[in-house]
């Protein structure tokens, strides 16, 4: 038994990271200028870099299963 089955899980399991770290980036750096302590900044910044990276390996995955499944109407539709 293998941890990924195919492409399109691969993608599936990467692509809810990102947003979720942009937001905790954001929320970092609020707190970062309301309580002026370094700590919360740095953790904006890292979390932003993390985001930026889960996006790039979200598109990537995206490419790779692009090619594994089947496309009809319906597929494009959704991904319009």
């Amino acid at each position: 038994m293998t941890f990924w089955q195919t492409p399109a899980e691969i993608h599936a399991a990467l692509n809810d990271a990102p947003p979720v770290l942009f937001v905790a980036s954001v929320l970092f750096d609020v707190l970062g200028r309301a309580t002026r302590r370094e700590s919360f900044t740095q953790a904006g910044f890292w979390t932003l870099l993390l985001g930026v990276l889960g996006g790039v390996g979200a598109v990537v995955s995206g490419l790779v299963a692009e090619d594994t499944i089947e496309h009809g109407e319906a597929v494009h539709r959704a991904m319009e």
